[in-house]
């Protein structure tokens, strides 16, 4: 998360893509969400996805034992 201007948005956007692309990171989640702590723009969804990512990783960790 980074702090962007609306005119810069697109650029920074386009440039996380090509670097994602670039390691090659395959199983990571690709989805990039935009977010403002000014705004709250993005906030909930932010806190939606950690919760998710935490509730798979303790359902894995339940599955493997």
């Amino acid at each position: 998360m980074d702090k962007v201007s609306h005119t810069k948005y697109y650029y920074q956007l386009q440039s996380i893509v090509e670097g994602l692309k670039r390691l090659n990171l395959s199983k990571m989640n690709q989805r990039i969400l935009a977010v403002s702590t000014k705004t709250q723009f993005g906030v909930d969804m932010a806190r939606m996805r950690v919760i998710e990512a935490i509730e798979s990783s303790i359902q894995r960790n339940i599955d493997q034992k």
